[in-house]
């Protein structure tokens, strides 16, 4: 899950603070980058600076429409091809 969140900060740009209570406690900048942390099963008090920042990444904005539009047009293009070539090896 730690590494969950690492890539949830670098695709939301934003700073991330992972708060468990046996997991691994941290502070993630918005590059993936583990600031601050806890080992796991050790009680402490984990103290960081964050920024809150403005703006949202595209991923954000638009979710998943995107790899899905390229599978889409991918497998379009993959199907015309195979009908023209189809076409021609009947028209022979």
């Amino acid at each position: 899950h730690a590494r969950l969140a690492q890539w949830r900060a670098i695709e939301t740009r934003k700073y991330l603070v992972r708060v468990t209570n046996t997991g691994v406690t941290s502070v993630i900048d918005p590059k993936g980058e583990i600031l601050q942390s806890l080992p796991t099963f050790s009680p402490g008090v984990l103290r960081a600076e964050v920024r809150l920042l403005g703006g949202e990444t595209p991923y954000v904005r638009f979710g998943d429409w995107f790899p899905w539009a390229v599978t889409l047009i991918s497998l379009i293009i993959l199907v015309v091809k195979r009908v023209t070539e189809r076409k021609k090896i009947l028209s022979r």
